[in-house]
């Protein structure tokens, strides 16, 4: 679990690397549009450039897989944008929240079966933490694989040993148990919930992409410095 967490850190950091290049780029080709962009003439005789172009899909599809909203924000959609964007950032500390209940509620029933089945946590398996919340003692449970014939299944060393002290008392561990499980299932709800709202920025950007025209017009000003201008214009 520890692990997923550190991976939506390390994505979030290298989407934001990514964001800072993008912008940086951008800026960069700004200042080298020269030679493909067309001449024009105004009445006061200064002299201004412009391109226009259809916007690639594709390009603003993986910015907003990345960091959602971010296509949404390169395309002037700012209120989109901050949905999706904020959204995310909600799943993602949603998720982080879940993996650290999940992760105090592991050690606190573990640490219960210790101090009241005399369970040595060491090296245990899943299947057996669920079975200790069924069965009072090691000899009941291996009664009942006996009877199902499930004989490999039995737990014979003396490591695998325990004995509740009380039937209240190996209740309350498995009301803890599930409680741990549930917060770590609702984890990867949480995370699939993450992949899609980066899906969807992506699959939305994409498409609000296709209706719009960029436009960059460079002119010049009397004392002829550069002035460039970034226009976006919606087709419908």
């Amino acid at each position: 679990m520890k692990s997923n967490v550190r991976k939506i850190s390390f994505f979030l950091l290298l989407s934001a690397f990514v964001s800072l290049w993008a912008e940086t780029g951008l800026m960069n080709n700004l200042d080298r549009i020269d030679n493909d962009l067309v001449l024009n003439y105004d009445r006061y005789g200064r002299t201004s450039k412009s391109r226009s172009k259809d916007n690639d899909g594709f390009s603003y599809f993986w910015r907003s897989l990345l960091v959602p909203g971010w296509g949404e924000y390169r395309l002037g959609l700012k209120k989109e944008a901050a949905v999706f964007f904020i959204t995310d950032i909600f799943l993602i500390g949603t998720a982080a929240g879940l993996n650290y209940y999940s992760g105090i509620r592991t050690a606190e029933y573990k640490d219960y079966a210790e101090l009241y089945a005399g369970v040595n946590p060491s090296g245990k398996s899943d299947s057996y933490w669920i079975h200790i919340s069924n069965y009072d003692n090691t000899l009941d449970f291996n009664e009942q694989r006996n009877i199902s014939r499930y004989f490999n299944e039995r737990y014979e060393d003396e490591d695998d040993q325990w004995n509740w002290v009380s039937d209240a008392k190996r209740k309350n561990y498995n009301d803890i148990r599930v409680s741990a499980e549930n917060a770590d299932t609702w984890f990867y709800y949480t995370a699939g919930g993450i992949v899609l709202n980066h899906f969807l920025s992506g699959l939305n950007a994409s498409s609000k992409a296709s209706a719009v025209k960029t436009s960059v017009i460079q002119s010049f000003d009397s004392e002829g410095h550069i002035k460039n201008k970034l226009q976006l214009t919606y087709e419908f």
